[in-house]
């Protein structure tokens, strides 16, 4: 990819942020309280080639969504950003980015400063597990708890789960060091706090805002809450595997 920073145009009246974590961190839960604010607009994994991470509401009310359609996100991202800014409605706008989405983008928008980051980030066993478990269900979202999808525990590769580790590790360094070095302000969240009012009232301030998140606006529910030790088979080979290799730090 060839483009520069200097091609994305932010209009004046507009702020844009960027939330970057990983698959099965609560990213759909902390989008759904984003858009629960006042002037915010979060969209989805724009940036995946496997869907368009526009929301539905979006795709329907704007006229002119044919054009944000026809321009190429791979090869084309600023120009898409650019476009999207321009159609999205509120003061910030915002949308989810992950490891593997789209790899040349991580660098620039990190390092410009006009981007606000939100870096959310979850124990890596847990999401490694509840990936699988999703990949087992087919079920991504759970937006009411009479819809869930039953499952069984999973088998723990961990030569796969510690790729998985590894390639995240190396995504979230990459963000905190960039961050750091340039000296930018980011808010970090950790998916267990996601449902503190403290953290409502934190994510409001980020944006300008002094109010707490309505709770009604909110329909995500979290799909596996039990133990990890009921939701894998070889828990405890696991767990004595992860600690010989001293990566304890990853659970």
């Amino acid at each position: 990819m060839n483009e520069s920073t200097s091609k994305l145009i932010i209009p004046d009246g507009k702020k844009l942020f960027v939330v970057l974590g990983m698959m099965r961190s609560g990213s759909n839960f902390l989008q759904q309280k984003l858009n629960a604010i006042q002037g915010v607009q979060c969209h989805g994994e724009i940036f995946n080639p496997a869907q368009s991470g526009l929301s539905a509401k979006f795709e329907k009310s704007v006229p002119d969504i044919s054009i944000l359609r026809n321009i190429d996100r791979k090869t084309s991202p600023y120009e898409y950003l650019n476009c999207l800014l321009g159609l999205s409605q509120g003061e910030h706008i915002g949308f989810r980015l992950f490891e593997n989405h789209n790899n040349d983008l991580i660098a620039p928008l990190v390092n410009n400063p006009q981007i606000f980051k939100i870096v959310l980030i979850r124990n890596f066993l847990e999401s490694y597990v509840s990936l699988e478990i999703a990949r087992q269900t087919n079920q991504w979202i759970m937006n009411n708890p009479g819809t869930r999808v039953q499952w069984e525990p999973i088998d723990v590769d961990f030569e796969a789960y510690k790729t998985y580790a590894l390639r995240q590790s190396l995504f979230y360094y990459n963000i905190m060091r960039r961050c750091l070095k340039q000296g930018q302000n980011c808010l970090a969240v950790d998916y267990k706090n996601l449902n503190d009012e403290v953290f409502d009232v934190q994510l409001s301030k980020c944006f300008g805002k002094n109010h707490k998140i309505d709770p009604q606006k909110i329909t995500a529910q979290r799909q596996n809450p039990e133990d990890l030790k009921a939701k894998i088979k070889n828990y405890q080979q696991i767990s004595n595997l992860i600690k010989r290799h001293r990566l304890d730090h990853w659970e």
